[in-house]
Order: structure tokens, then sequence, then C-alpha cells
């Protein structure tokens, strides 16, 4: 739980471009919570031998715990999944403008091999020629 302010502090810009991040988050998170489960764990034993009334109540406390962990596990699941679609968004579009750039640059060449090509000088030359020929 201490972790999770310095973790947002620390990783929190980095992790939206970089998937290395991502990675170091999630196993943050699994180590935190491994951490906590082996805690509560050998806490559990111990002090079922010495205060077992405790131990018992402790249970409660151990399962708010388990809960706050999951979420924090799950809202940066969701995080990180906004972070992917934002991306692809942007990617798609990014996708999409170099296909209509591709469309315009294949269009420009078109154009050009039809313009500089001899049978269109020739339509030109016909074409000025009919155009200067006086009506009879």
């Amino acid at each position: 739980m201490l972790l999770y302010p310095l973790e947002r502090w620390v990783i929190r810009d980095r992790a939206a471009h970089s998937r290395q991040w991502v990675a170091i988050r999630i196993l943050l998170y699994l180590l935190v919570s491994l951490l906590l489960g082996a805690t509560a764990l050998f806490s559990i034993r111990w002090g079922m031998r010495q205060y077992p009334a405790i131990v018992e109540s402790s249970y409660f406390v151990i399962a708010i715990l388990n809960v706050s962990v999951v979420s924090i596990l799950y809202s940066l699941f969701e995080r990180v999944l906004v972070e992917v679609r934002r991306r692809e968004a942007r990617l798609q579009g990014q996708i999409e403008q170099l296909q209509i750039q591709l469309d315009e640059i294949n269009r420009d060449r078109q154009v050009r091999e039809i313009t500089e090509s001899e049978y269109f000088r020739q339509l030109l030359a016909n074409a000025r020629q009919l155009r200067v020929r006086p009506a009879t």
C-alpha cells in the first residue's frame, strides 16, 4: 500500500509510452500482494499459537487488505487498457492519414504519367490547332 503513491509519482508518466514500465508496474503490484499474503500467512500461524481470539478477528482486516490489493491491480489493468485503446486509436488515425497521402501521391504520379506521355502532347497540339483554325 505504501508503494502505490511512490509508484504513481515515479512511474506514471513513463508507463503510458513503454511496455517495460507497464510490466514493471504489474510485477511491482504482484510482489506487493505476494509480500502481503506471505506476511498475513506468517502472522496468522504465529498469532494462532499466541493469541487465537485476536487472530480470528484479524481475518477481516486481511480480507480487506486483499480486496484493496485486488482493486489496485484492477485499476492498473483498466488504466493500461485505456492507454492501449487510446494509442491504438491514435495509430489508426495515423494509418488513415498515411493512406490518404499515399492515394494522393499515386494520383499525382498517374496524372504526371498521363500529362507527360507523347499521346497527351499530341492531343494538346491537336486541340490548339482546332482552336486556332478559323471557322469555315
